[in-house]
């Protein structure tokens, strides 16, 4: 009868505390932030040679690529097409091809001596994969400004 007692008290105090956090647990839901598929793949598959500081941030050394702020603000810029859609589909179309076959021909970084960094090589990303990351650099990073 003890053991029954006991156990009804613990269960209406777990019950309690559930109903007391309850209201508070919303709010602290929508503060999680959630990284997007696309930022979790580009970590993935391309944070060891580039990155997404701005110039004031970025430290002196050898680096292996530019940084992705500078790359998407780049590519936005030369691409003159006056419908955001187009220009959309165009980037993320550039970004899947170049991944895939790189060359200097395509390159947004001349190959004058001035640039300071090799042709990028060739990596097996999945399809899949390369679609979320070339989408989430068009729509997040591309935004910011390289500066």
């Amino acid at each position: 009868m003890k053991k029954i007692l006991l156990s009804m008290v613990l269960l209406q105090t777990l019950t309690t505390t559930a109903f007391a956090i309850a209201p508070e647990a919303p709010e602290q839901i929508k503060n999680l932030k959630v990284k997007p598929q696309g930022e979790i793949l580009f970590e993935k598959h391309c944070m060891l040679c580039h990155n997404l500081k701005h110039v004031s941030e970025l430290t002196e050394g050898i680096r292996f690529a530019p940084s992705m702020l500078d790359v998407s603000n780049r590519m936005k810029e030369n691409i003159l097409v006056p419908d955001e859609d187009i220009k959309r589909f165009t980037m993320i179309s550039f970004i899947k091809e170049y991944v895939k076959n790189p060359s200097f021909d395509y390159s947004i970084y001349d190959n004058t001596g001035t640039n300071p960094y090799d042709l990028m090589p060739t990596i097996e990303v999945p399809e899949k994969d390369l679609q979320l990351i070339a989408e989430w650099i068009y729509d997040k990073v591309s935004k910011e400004k390289f500066n």
